[in-house]
């Protein structure tokens, strides 16, 4: 069972799709609760799912060579993270920890294999991205 579309229009992330999009993201996702003290993931694992905080938070964070826990973010309502390992197939490159009760979407779902395409928060296939380059040494 998917998420409701409706849930999918409070999410930054996704305010660029339009109505029927949305309705074919929300099919590709679940809405998962989880309470604190729970390891979504850790470093390592492997990449396979995007998580969207509606509620709650979540700490981001790897251990250093000297077993330092070093925190690179506190993910509260509106943010997202995952995307990393999703989007490259690679392994984790953090941990994540839920610090208070959390409600999230999470997919794409496991037996989903390749991404819809959503045409309205796609860049034009033509049009260069804004890129700066640094001047170059003299």
């Amino acid at each position: 069972m998917g998420a409701d579309p409706e849930v999918l229009t409070d999410v930054p992330f996704f305010q660029t799709l339009d109505e029927q999009e949305r309705a074919a993201l929300a099919e590709r996702v679940d809405t998962v609760s989880k309470p604190a003290g729970t390891m979504l993931f850790n470093y390592g694992d492997p990449g396979d799912s995007l998580y969207i905080v509606r509620a709650g938070e979540v700490e981001i964070f790897f251990k250093n060579d000297t077993g330092e826990r070093i925190v690179l973010e506190t993910a509260r309502t509106g943010d997202f993270f995952g995307e990393i390992s999703l989007l490259d197939g690679g392994a984790r490159l953090a941990s994540a920890v839920v610090t208070k009760r959390m409600s999230c979407l999470m997919g794409p779902r496991k037996h989903q294999t390749a991404p819809t395409p959503f045409p309205s928060a796609s860049c034009p296939p033509n049009e260069p991205m804004n890129t700066s380059s640094a001047p170059s040494p003299s």
